[in-house]
């Protein structure tokens, strides 16, 4: 007979292959391109309705990817940032550090290979995925979030050119990882010119946070008005 644990262990199973299936399909097709039936049958379940069974229709796996994605992060960021910072005041590399290193070390525990770096960058191209990401958290694990929370700037920065500048990382950030998740999955290495030829998730973060730094940092030479006029 199936106990109440046993059954909750295999809907749990059925729950993660969905997850990981999805995943997996939307990293590659894209979001709106994979149906319901095609995320069932490649977890390798013959119920085509599984997505509504276990998670209530599409926007709630969606939801659920989005979770596994960021769960943790906020708290994992602020101890980092409270660790750097125990003994100096925080500087722009600090802010940095915290901010990558959450996602660099739960890219690290993945099996390989992944495809939640991709999937992720699927994100903008669904506007309509807008109230999903804001009750998943993304928008609290953005850089700017950080540095205003902070108060940390560099000097000569203005808070708008800073404000794009930290958009641009997190964009920069995203790509990154994909770049190198699909390139781990080819079983290559990185020959890119990026900064981490032979390396690993951890050489991937450390490239970041070290462009990171330059690109915040930088001297502003243009009048910062053209950034919002384009002319």
């Amino acid at each position: 007979m199936e106990t109440r644990g046993t059954a909750g262990t295999r809907s749990e199973r059925a729950r993660t292959a969905l997850l990981d299936a999805a995943e997996a399909l939307f990293a590659v097709h894209g979001i709106d391109a994979v149906s319901d039936r095609t995320i069932a049958e490649h977890a390798g379940t013959a119920n085509h309705s599984a997505v509504g069974y276990h998670f209530g229709g599409r926007d709630g796996l969606l939801h659920a990817l989005l979770l596994r994605a960021t769960g943790g992060k906020t708290a994992q960021t602020a101890q980092i940032f409270t660790e750097l910072t125990a003994d100096h005041d925080p500087d722009v590399r600090d802010v940095l550090t915290a901010h990558v290193t959450p996602w660099i070390r739960d890219f690290a525990a993945l099996p390989t290979p992944t495809r939640r770096a991709r999937f992720l960058t699927q994100l903008p191209t669904s506007p309509a995925l807008g109230d999903l990401v804001r009750d998943a958290g993304f928008e609290a694990l953005r850089l700017g979030v950080a540095l205003d929370r902070t108060g940390v700037a560099p000097q000569g920065v203005p808070a708008d050119v800073l404000a794009n500048r930290a958009r641009m990382l997190d964009a920069m950030m995203l790509n990154a990882f994909a770049s190198y998740e699909a390139r781990l999955e080819d079983g290559a290495g990185d020959e890119t010119g990026d900064g981490t030829d032979d390396g690993d998730w951890s050489t991937v973060g450390g490239f970041l946070i070290d462009a990171g730094v330059g690109l915040l940092s930088a001297a502003v030479t243009e009048p910062t008005h053209l950034l919002s006029t384009g002319r």
